[in-house]
């Protein structure tokens, strides 16, 4: 199935308008409250962070989704709103009210998302001034505005959009996303908002939204640390005209085309890890399930000590043999073999001859990629993740 990346992010889609202000939030005058608004009320699914603590917006989220319609959403950076009580509800909701009259839809039309800091009330007359100037800003063209606005920790945004064929008629699927942080599987200080212009049926929507999250948000790690905020939203316009998407028919195009953008949305994140400078891939492979291959790959991207020495250029693969084998994941040690590129450095749990030189070029690359098999089945799984350095630290002590 042929997947053509195209300009626009998410105003790339026909039918969603975006726009970003400065509200007051963030000390610097840089944007911090943003709007995606669709011309009209759409087909929503969108999946929450599995973080027992959730920020207030959450739920009033949920009981507006009770239908799966919504027709905008409200973004703030600088404030995440969690660990904020009731208050913190129900200032969403005064918020998700305040910017539905300003737009002239339903209030349970209208989302919010937020970012930023645990434990801070959202500024509340900041963010009611600042919704009747973004509201004035919003327009097809407005998506760089809102991407800026919705960066906290972020050095770029992140954009992407794609275009595919279903039942003869041109599909558009576009997103923009923040996350640089506070990143870890089950997502993370992670924001991504999709739309799509296929007619769709909603119940297969949430589900094909729910299965590339998992396969892509729940794939990368930067800290280990799970948010109290991560979102994903999409919403379907539905003005491509094409046959509805639903199971069974449409299906493997719509759900390839919104993989590939939640992964390509997922990886941006990883490489703008705070403080990173390379990206790392870890994939397990011979392994006896897919849930083994995941928990192996999973404890290796989280160890502090290899991200480390991946940032010290340093291959030390006893690193990745202690924390697979600290997992508790089945293995034989004696049977684990280990490969830096396509340099295997590992076999059967011993290290061997290798070309030193060509290793060092190997550490030296801005993307590593590490490959463990464990020799024991036939399943694999991949987690991405960056080393850890001296500015995480940095970036983390305000």
């Amino acid at each position: 199935m042929k997947i053509d990346e195209i300009d626009g992010g998410i105003t790339a889609v026909e039918g969603v308008s975006a726009g970003g202000v400065h509200c007051g939030i963030k000390k610097d005058g840089a944007k911090d409250l943003a709007l995606i608004a669709i011309d009209a009320p759409c087909k929503t699914a969108a999946v929450y962070t599995k973080n027992r603590i959730k920020a207030g917006f959450i739920p009033v989220d949920k009981t507006h989704l009770e239908n799966n319609t919504a027709q905008a959403i409200i973004i703030n950076s600088g404030c995440a709103n969690a660990s904020t009580g009731e208050r913190g509800v129900k200032d969403a909701e005064k918020v998700t009210a305040a910017c539905a009259e300003a737009l002239g839809i339903k209030p349970e039309d209208m989302l919010m998302a937020s970012t930023g800091h645990i434990g801070d009330y959202l500024p509340m007359e900041k963010i009611g001034n600042g919704a009747i100037e973004l509201v004035k800003t919003v327009s097809p063209t407005g998506g760089e505005d809102a991407m800026a606005a919705i960066m906290t920790t972020d050095t770029y945004p992140k954009r992407v959009a794609v275009e595919i064929e279903i039942g003869g008629k041109k599909v558009r699927i576009g997103a923009i996303c923040k996350g640089a942080g506070m990143i870890q599987p089950n997502m993370a200080t992670m924001l991504c908002f999709i739309a799509t212009d296929a007619a769709i049926d909603v119940d297969f929507l949430q589900a094909a939204l729910k299965k590339a999250v998992e396969r892509s948000f729940n794939r990368i790690t930067v800290d280990g640390d799970m948010s109290t905020n991560d979102s994903v939203f999409i919403f379907a316009t539905e003005k491509a005209a094409n046959p509805p998407v639903t199971f069974g028919r449409g299906e493997p195009e719509f759900k390839n085309a919104l993989a590939y953008v939640c992964l390509k949305m997922a990886k941006l994140s990883v490489k703008d890890g705070e403080g990173a400078t390379r990206f790392i891939e870890i994939k397990v492979c011979g392994a006896d399930s897919t849930e083994t291959a995941v928990t192996a790959a999973r404890a290796m991207a989280n160890s502090a000590l290899f991200k480390c020495s991946v940032y010290g250029k340093d291959p030390n693969w006893s690193r990745l043999m202690a924390a697979v084998g600290a997992s508790g994941v089945y293995l034989n040690p004696d049977r684990v073999d280990i490969f830096f590129g396509d340099m295997q450095i590992v076999k059967d749990g011993i290290e061997i001859e290798h070309n030193r030189e060509k290793l060092k070029a190997i550490m030296d690359e801005k993307e590593i990629y590490i490959t463990l098999d464990l020799n024991i089945g036939q399943f694999e799984d991949r987690i991405w993740t960056c080393d850890l350095t001296h500015k995480y630290v940095d970036i983390n002590m305000v």
